[in-house]
């Protein structure tokens, strides 16, 4: 009871003596800390709701510890009218232990008549019916057992991120060159500057592999992430039974291992070369220092665009994610040839920025104009759905960004929208 008390009488402190850092400190510091890494766990679609239940609990558990350390005052009162002595007054004081282990000595209550005793006694009603309209007390947090995220530590005034010196492998130009147009197609890397970018080509480690290595296990903390140069990654799940079950197969130029570094979370997969292999690794601490901000906004910058796209409109929030995670950014010029009609298609595009137009070839004659695309238009999806060659070129006429997607993720994960889809074809029929 003491405790709580001084606790209440702490926070309870005049506001208007602090300076702004020790009111920053004192009043709001641990509660928005607290309720932000709540917010980064949860990750809710919107969040001014969550923070507002936030609020209200720890309101509800002021009011009690308000009411509490009333209680505490009443008992103290109480107990100072019916004789609190100091130490070694008379024998018959009676010693007991209070919280510390120290000791100290109550006088025994003085003798009281019986009338005096009938009103003690109304008083000591009046305390239970007190304690009765005392507001519930909050319902119990049950272990649902381990979290299924963890937030990324927070940096700010109280808590400074150090200094990172970022380490350096020795390379070829032409090595730097490759890995540069790798990482430029990752969504992740697009928001570095050309100097982050230049730092982080410079941090990757060289590592070459043979036949049926592990690089990365399921369930554990990944301190790297891979970029594949050469040879063919397979990616396993655990089916839960004691085997596992391949989910994709990953060749030159994707990245393998980043989401367990974006979002630190134990790996979501294992990874085996499928023969020799050439890798290049970048480790957490470059990671986190260069692109996990960076990447952590380019992400949201990306859901939130999906969302505009009216055919993306009825994918769910899982859905959509497990969409940008498969995203391959291509960056297309004015009168560039994005899509060639006769072609064999791989390869569905959705306009994040710029125009271009789609044409279709007549005989003897100059490609007639079908259809114009700008930011948020798809194209290239009929010759995937039906497996057919390409049945209009496509054609920038200005630069650009396309979002795109490959053949197997395009069935994994939009197979469902195929008869929308489908409904577009009429607009390559025009006469």
């Amino acid at each position: 009871f003491f405790v709580i008390g001084a606790m209440w009488s702490s926070s309870s402190k005049d506001s208007a003596s602090m300076t702004h850092d020790e009111y920053i400190q004192v009043k709001l510091h641990m509660t928005l800390e607290n309720m932000v890494t709540q917010l980064l766990i949860d990750r809710p679609e919107e969040p001014l709701v969550p923070m507002i239940k936030y609020l209200v609990g720890l309101v509800h558990r002021e009011a009690e510890v308000r009411e509490l350390a009333s209680h505490v005052e009443r008992w103290a009162a109480d107990t100072a009218r019916n004789g609190y002595r100091p130490v070694a007054q008379q024998d018959s004081e009676k010693k007991v232990t209070t919280f510390g282990g120290s000791s100290t000595y109550i006088a025994p209550a003085p003798a009281r008549d019986d009338s005096a005793s009938e009103e003690e006694d109304e008083d000591e009603d009046d305390d239970d019916d007190d304690v009765a309209d005392l507001p519930p007390p909050p319902p119990p947090k049950f272990n649902r057992g381990p979290r299924q995220s963890v937030c990324a530590e927070v940096y700010g005034k109280w808590n400074k991120k150090p200094e990172f010196v970022p380490k350096v492998f020795e390379k070829s130009q032409s090595q730097k060159g490759r890995l540069k147009a790798i990482l430029t197609k990752s969504f992740m890397f697009q928001a570095l500057s050309n100097k982050e970018l230049a730092a982080v080509i410079e941090a990757m480690q060289e590592r070459e592999e043979g036949d049926k290595v592990r690089i990365i296990n399921q369930g554990e903390q990944g301190d790297e992430m891979f970029v594949i140069e050469s040879g063919t990654l397979e990616c396993f799940v655990s089916d839960g039974k004691g085997s596992e079950i391949m989910v994709k197969v990953c060749g030159p130029g994707d990245v393998v291992g980043e989401l367990a570094l974006l979002y630190s979370c134990p790996r979501k997969a294992s990874v085996e070369t499928k023969g020799r292999c050439i890798l290049w690794a970048l480790d957490r601490q470059t990671f986190t220092h260069f692109v996990r901000d960076a990447a952590v906004r380019s992400r949201e910058r990306r859901e939130a665009f999906l969302r505009s796209v009216e055919l993306l409109a009825s994918l769910s929030d899982v859905e959509r994610s497990k969409l940008v995670d498969s995203l391959t950014v291509q960056r297309f010029t004015k009168d560039e040839m994005l899509v060639r009609q006769g072609d064999e298609g791989h390869t569905f595009f959705i306009v994040e920025e710029g125009t271009a137009v789609a044409t279709l070839d007549t005989p003897g004659g100059a490609p007639r104009q079908v259809k114009s695309y700008t930011a948020g238009d798809y194209f290239g999806e009929l010759s995937l759905i039906r497996n057919q060659p390409r049945a209009a070129s496509v054609i920038a006429t200005s630069d650009g960004v396309a979002l795109t997607v490959d053949r197997k993720s395009f069935y994994r994960l939009m197979g469902n929208l195929q008869d929308k889809m489908e409904g577009r074809s009429q607009q390559y029929r025009t006469a």
